[in-house]
């Protein structure tokens, strides 16, 4: 048994773990019940955009596992969000925004996953809104999947002029989300400022961008760490 929380990070495509030492990519209900009862923590945290998480709260409070589900308060931590409704804001991003308060400086966050997310945040704790784009992936398969005889992508892309249906296709795509985020980065009225990568597809899309700023793979789990303490927070859940 380990005396740290699991902490469960699920998404639209599968659940990421981390415990202690112990972090990867858990795709279904069985294999998530198989990691708790391997790794015995102390409780799960979940943060959760999909139905799985739900299911999975729900199936471990039934085998008596103490569950921390999360959910997007506004000012917590002094992040004031830009979103009339909160409760609309989805709770990987607002993970990832606490995440990165402590730096003191205008940060642009960007989560590049099954979506492709941006937020963008001022020094004095103020959400300044977002945008939200199809991500590599999502936005190839629709192609593919929506159109007439086009073959499936797996090339990376980069951003020249394809010589070939795949080519075109996959450089598109990520010409389309580098674009974005330079565009939104250099729209942010407040600088200087960090920008700040996580998500799947982070490594490859940076690399290619005017911001390549820094990338924190584990950014959500980060924030997830700054409210497991906070009595207040846990109490506002109850």
């Amino acid at each position: 048994m380990v005396s740290t929380p699991l902490l469960l990070d699920c998404g639209n495509s599968s659940c990421k773990f981390w415990c202690a030492q112990h972090s990867g990519r858990l795709n279904d209900q069985a294999e998530v019940l198989d990691c708790v009862r391997r790794l015995q923590p102390s409780e799960v945290v979940v943060a959760s955009v999909s139905q799985l998480g739900l299911e999975l709260a729900q199936a471990l409070t039934a085998e008596g596992v103490p569950v921390l589900s999360l959910a997007v308060k506004d000012r917590q931590q002094g992040l004031r969000l830009a979103y009339a409704q909160p409760q609309q804001l989805g709770v990987d991003r607002w993970l990832a925004m606490l995440a990165v308060l402590d730096r003191g400086r205008p940060t642009v966050v960007v989560d590049a996953g099954t979506a492709l997310t941006i937020d963008l945040i001022d020094a004095d704790r103020e959400h300044r809104g977002g945008y939200i784009l199809p991500g590599l992936s999502l936005m190839r398969r629709a192609l593919v999947d929506d159109t007439f005889a086009l073959p499936p992508v797996t090339d990376p892309g980069g951003l020249n002029a394809g010589q070939n249906t795949v080519e075109c296709i996959a450089n598109g795509s990520v010409l389309a989300l580098v674009g974005a985020v330079n565009d939104a980065v250099e729209r942010f009225p407040v600088a200087p400022h960090d920008v700040v990568w996580t998500g799947g597809d982070a490594p490859a899309l940076r690399t290619l961008s005017r911001w390549p700023g820094e990338h924190d793979p584990h950014l959500i789990f980060e924030g997830m760490m700054t409210l497991i303490a906070d009595s207040d927070y846990r109490a506002s859940l109850k």
